[in-house]
């Protein structure tokens, strides 16, 4: 799988295929005319040799415009075949214009295929451009069409090499790009799921507590209502019996009183519910949200939050640290950077939770510590962690590290702590 992988076509800009044909030209264009300094013009050898020269260059734009990898195959073999002709037509007389026909050939194979691939085609290309001339001065002598061979050989070996070294180097820059914005393109993916996720949390946890009180409200209601009722007829009742049975009303008025005390509890019950049932504020990224749209707000700075892969919460204790250091580096950015953009970004790796508040403002490049950035620094030490200060002529940066072994800890030990209240 991964062999196969290692041999797919790359795809290279469309820039650069533009200058790979420039240079096809370029090189076509003198090497015609070393042609002409070897024959007359009006021959018929350069008359054909003109013409397979446009036919290289027309398979070189067939490969610029289509991506297919079979139509470049052909266009390069058609290529190919018009080059060997033409090598075959000059019979070793003019050998810098074998060089400049073939080296725009090795550049173009080796940037549109593997450069392994793109090495074995120049190969073969330089073992039948060696053959053809070998063939066309043999007859001449055999000394002659070896020393053109050398230099053929000594001359398009480096090329080939360096154009397939290039090639590879290129591929892997463009493969280190396309995977650097495949993890840019992740990372966004993540953050926009996970503030997706947290305002869903958000809603759900308005959503229930609506409900709640909803309920509340409706068993309110239907208890006083029937209760009420009751009474009503209850003392409605009393009032015949005033007159007509003196007796009963003693009764009546009991039964009464005994309905109005259930009533009375019983709404006495459903008041402490609704009591207890508290509107959740924002904790945790919710607050830390909150905290920006509010800033930017109020302030019309551009505030950038990139939430990572970070949780909703990491408890209260660690959840309010990280809420004062994104608080002091708004206040900074704003206070003594009169920054427009303040960028967030919150991230964590397998040791570290990182918090990073960066903006453009003024800078300075000595910064000095006051009583907020000691108050952060306090904080972090808390929690064993670290604060670093980045202070220059273009912006300022708020750098925290909190180990997450503590965060553990912290939720154990308030864990603990409630058990030992329940207890």
């Amino acid at each position: 799988m991964a062999a196969n992988a290692s041999w797919k076509e790359p795809s290279p800009s469309g820039t650069r295929r533009a200058l790979i044909l420039l240079f096809t030209v370029v090189c076509h264009g003198v090497a015609f005319v070393y042609i002409l300094g070897n024959y007359e013009f009006a021959s018929v050898v350069v008359q054909q040799l003109r013409l397979l020269v446009i036919a290289s260059l027309i398979c070189a734009g067939v490969a610029l415009i289509f991506r297919s990898k079979t139509i470049l195959a052909y266009a390069l073999a058609f290529r190919l075949l018009a080059i060997v002709l033409a090598v075959a037509l000059l019979e070793g007389k003019s050998t810098i214009a074998e060089v400049l026909l073939l080296v725009p050939f090795f550049v173009e194979s080796t940037d549109r295929f593997h450069w392994m691939a793109g090495l074995m085609i120049s190969a073969s290309a330089v073992l039948i451009v060696v053959l053809v001339d070998f063939l066309s001065l043999f007859p001449i002598g055999a000394l002659t069409a070896i020393q053109h061979i050398a230099i053929l050989l000594v001359v398009l070996t480096p090329i080939s090499g360096m154009s397939c070294a290039l090639s590879r180097r290129s591929h892997l820059l463009e493969e280190k790009t396309r995977r650097l914005n495949e993890l840019g393109r992740a990372v966004e993916n993540l953050t926009n799921s996970n503030k997706a996720f947290q305002d869903y949390a958000e809603t759900i946890g308005s959503l229930s507590t609506e409900q709640e009180r909803n309920r509340i409200t409706r068993e309110l209601h239907d208890l006083t209502g029937y209760a009420l009722t009751n009474i009503i007829m209850l003392m409605n009742a009393g009032r015949v019996f005033l007159q007509e049975d003196p007796g009963k009303l003693k009764e009546v008025l009991d039964n009464t009183k005994q309905q109005a005390d259930e009533t009375l509890t019983e709404v006495r019950r459903i008041l402490y519910q609704l009591r207890a049932i508290k509107t959740p504020g924002p904790t945790g990224l919710h607050a830390i949200s909150h905290l920006v749209r509010t800033f930017s707000d109020a302030t019309n700075v551009r505030v950038s939050i990139n939430y990572g892969n970070f949780p909703m919460s990491y408890g209260e204790q660690v959840d309010e640290v990280i809420y004062r250091i994104v608080q002091e580096g708004l206040t900074n950015a704003l206070k003594h950077g009169k920054a427009r953009e303040v960028t967030i970004i919150l991230w964590e790796t397998e040791k570290d939770i990182i918090v990073s508040v960066g903006d453009n403002g003024a800078g300075a490049g000595e910064v000095h510590e006051g009583i907020g950035l000691k108050g952060i620094k306090e904080r972090l030490c808390s929690l064993g962690g670290s604060l670093e200060v980045v202070g220059t002529n273009y912006g300022f940066e708020l750098v925290s590290r909190i180990p997450l072994f503590r965060v553990e800890v912290v939720k154990e030990d308030v864990h603990g702590s409630y058990k030992d209240n329940d207890r």
